[in-house]
């Protein structure tokens, strides 16, 4: 997504009604959602890092620290698209 490489298709990118009818939005939009989604992979690594291991013992926190910045991402990309209309 980031490198920009991959045409308009359903199966993989940002597929919105918008992104997938204008080719000039489907790159800049997937180029912002790989680099939102790659900020939250960091950001959810450095959670799991930092909590202490008594933490993993309630299977919600990590997967809280893991849906929590992916929809974060998604949200930003979504606010990102906007900009387009």
């Amino acid at each position: 997504m980031i490198l920009g490489q991959v045409p308009p298709n359903g199966l993989y990118g940002f597929p919105t009604p918008r992104t997938m009818s204008r080719p000039d939005v489907w790159y800049p939009a997937n180029r912002f959602a790989g680099w939102a989604i790659v900020i939250g992979a960091v950001v959810t690594l450095a959670i799991l890092w930092a909590l202490p291991d008594r933490f993993y013992v309630r299977p919600w926190l990590p997967l809280a620290a893991f849906i929590v910045p992916l929809l974060l991402s998604v949200a930003a990309s979504f606010i990102y698209l906007r900009r387009f209309s």
